[in-house]
């Protein structure tokens, strides 16, 4: 009887080790497949690939007596491998960027929804500039504010 069980159980281990293997190469042959190689090999994504450069959290300037905050979530977007797995690398010099462009706001400005859109529009620049200055062949598409906190 414990040798049948044992029979069965080395059965069962091998099926899902096979299994495994199986589900393995195929999700292989499909990362493959969802991705092209152009432009001397880069690999380009169908979907967007993100990068969370995290929360930050400036004072901004403004006439009145007041302190104010501001608190921004920023997340950069490429479709390119390469250049997503670049980002991870440089987060804290994209954060420094970021954190100098923030800091030069004005409390008023900030309030009114189209200036926040020039302020995005800005960090594209900001964050095109320093993936100029530090990656080969970087391919930032877009800049997302995913949370925006004036006080």
């Amino acid at each position: 009887m414990a040798k049948a069980l044992n029979r069965q159980t080395m059965i069962i281990i091998l099926a899902v080790v096979v299994v495994a293997g199986v589900a393995a190469g195929l999700s292989i042959f499909l990362v493959e497949e969802n991705t092209a190689s152009s432009d001397g090999g880069v690999l380009r994504s169908d979907v967007p690939l993100y990068q969370k450069l995290g929360t930050m959290v400036v004072n901004l300037l403004d006439d009145d007596e007041e302190t104010h905050f501001m608190q921004v979530d920023v997340t950069l977007m490429t479709r390119n491998v390469k250049c997503a797995k670049a980002l991870e690398y440089y987060v804290p010099v994209f954060r420094n960027a970021m954190l100098d462009l923030f800091a030069r706001q004005g409390y008023k400005r900030m309030l009114v929804p189209a200036e926040r859109e020039v302020l995005r529009k800005e960090a594209l620049d900001v964050a095109l500039k320093v993936a100029t200055m530090k990656m080969k062949n970087p391919q930032i598409e877009d800049v997302l504010f995913t949370g925006f906190v004036v006080q």
